[in-house]
């Protein structure tokens, strides 16, 4: 947990998933359980991965990516020399997708200012969902994560948590799995868990 903390506190959001999804009603017990595949989900998992914890990413709407991957594609980054670490790699993937000549389906690159990167940077700020997509989707598969998809908290929020006294120790999934884990993270935009 002291690793999670330092995480969360660092700016970073942990989340790894499991290989296959788990049968109906057979628990999963994980270190660390994310509940959400917003971008900070997705980012979470893999560092959880990193650091060697055993974690399950919980995609909730059945959506990987949340607004970046639907169409929130370019970043208000303010200070660009502030952003590292896996946020950093994704914007660096991003340039590396528009370096390829087959990116530009639709417009030519000199036709379109903003997007790739300029001569000197090391990242792209400004990209279509669907090149999101892919980063993330690549990203993932490199750290071995595979989303549960599509799996909200069951009969709603009450029913869809057990608790032993004020501390969560699981949640139960429409579809019948259940995810006990030490730490739970909501990286959902609705805060439902």
């Amino acid at each position: 947990m002291r690793c999670v903390l330092r995480l969360l506190f660092g700016g970073w959001l942990l989340i790894c998933g499991c290989a296959t999804p788990p049968a109906r009603g057979l628990p999963v017990t994980v270190d660390v359980c994310v509940y959400g595949a917003t971008s900070a989900g997705v980012v979470a998992a893999i560092r959880a991965k990193r650091d060697g914890l055993r974690v399950v990413l919980i995609d909730a709407d059945d959506w990987v990516g949340g607004m970046t991957t639907a169409g929130l594609g370019a970043t208000d980054v303010g200070n660009q020399r502030v952003i590292g670490g896996l946020a950093r790699s994704f914007y660096r993937r991003i340039r590396d997708h528009y370096d390829e000549p087959g990116a530009w389906r639709w417009q030519q690159r000199e036709e379109f200012r903003g997007r790739g990167h300029r001569p000197g940077e090391d990242a792209a700020w400004t990209f279509e969902p669907s090149a999101a997509q892919e980063v993330f989707a690549a990203m993932l598969d490199e750290a071995d994560i595979a989303p549960m998809r599509a799996r909200l908290l069951r009969d709603g929020r009450l029913a869809g948590v057990v608790k032993r006294g004020n501390r969560l120790v699981a949640l139960r999934c429409e579809g019948g799995a259940t995810v006990r884990a030490r730490v739970f993270l909501d990286c959902s935009y609705e805060g439902d868990l």
